[in-house]
C-alpha cells in the first residue's frame, strides 16, 4: 500500500502548470500522472511514492491524515501556486486502494492552504479550489 498526494487541474482551466516547474518552484519531486483519465500531479517528496510525507505514527483508516510536519509547508505552497496559477483544481490525499470512501469538499485556496498548515487533510477526500 501507498500513499497518494495528487493535484488534478481543472479541465475548463484556461491556465495550466507542469510538473516541471511546480517541482522548481516547491523543491518537491512531482510527476505527471493520469488519474480518472486525467492528467494529474503526483507530489513526492523525492521521488516514488508520497509516502515520504507520512509522519511516523500515521494509520492509513484514521479520518485525516497524520502528515510529517518538515513537509507540510512546501505542500502548502505548491497548493497556493496552483491556486494562484490556475482557474481551479481538485487535490487528494488517499491511500491506494484504501477502504476509506471518497468525500468531496468544495473549499477557498486558503482554506485548503490552513488545512494541509493544521495537518488536518481529510482521509480520501478530494477538495475542489475554484472551478471544477
Amino acid at each position: 500500500m501507498c500513499l497518494k498526494v495528487i493535484a488534478t487541474i481543472s479541465p475548463s482551466s484556461q491556465k495550466r502548470v507542469s510538473a516541471r516547474r511546480l517541482s522548481k518552484v516547491t523543491g518537491l519531486s512531482i510527476s505527471s500522472i493520469k488519474r480518472e483519465g486525467k492528467p494529474s500531479l503526483h507530489f513526492t517528496v523525492s521521488g516514488g511514492c508520497s509516502c515520504e510525507f507520512l509522519a511516523e505514527n500515521y494509520n492509513s483508516t484514521d479520518p485525516v491524515w497524520n502528515l510529517a510536519p518538515a513537509h507540510l509547508s512546501r505542500l502548502a505552497d505548491a497548493v497556493e501556486f496552483l491556486g494562484k496559477n490556475t482557474d481551479g483544481f481538485s487535490f487528494l490525499v488517499d491511500w491506494l486502494n484504501g477502504d476509506i470512501e471518497q468525500t468531496e469538499s468544495d473549499l477557498t485556496l486558503e482554506d485548503l492552504m490552513k488545512r494541509i498548515m493544521d495537518n488536518n487533510i481529510g482521509n480520501n477526500v478530494l477538495y475542489h479550489v475554484g472551478k471544477k
